[in-house]
């Protein structure tokens, strides 16, 4: 088996990784740019039968990669609100770095 998919997220929590979040993404970056890795690789993903995966997508984590930006607590979608832990620039930049290391790593294809 192979990894499909690179599946992006935040975590709606505080700029920092929490226990949480080891748990449930592959590699989390913090506000500051700083990359934490998860508990567990991707390739922990190939099979969600036996419970010890990255659970990061509701019916969506086989064969996924969980990547994550820490922050985003409180925020609304419409009308936009950021919330008390908005995403910084520095974030943002370091998180496509990672996804498009992630990509080229795994052979996974970018798509919209």
């Amino acid at each position: 088996m192979a990894l499909k998919r690179i599946v992006m997220h935040w975590t709606a929590g505080s700029n920092s990784a929490n226990e949480i979040d080891l748990r449930h993404y592959h590699e989390i970056v913090e506000a500051d740019g700083t990359r934490v890795l998860g508990n567990l690789r991707p390739e922990a993903n190939e099979s969600t039968s036996d419970g010890n995966y990255a659970a990061h997508t509701r019916a969506f984590n086989k064969d996924a990669i969980g990547l994550s930006m820490a922050g985003m607590a409180g925020a609304e979608e419409r009308p936009f609100k950021a919330g008390q832990y908005p995403l910084t620039k520095v974030q943002v930049e370091m998180f496509a770095e990672m996804v498009a290391e992630y990509a080229e790593t795994y052979s996974i294809g970018i798509t919209r």
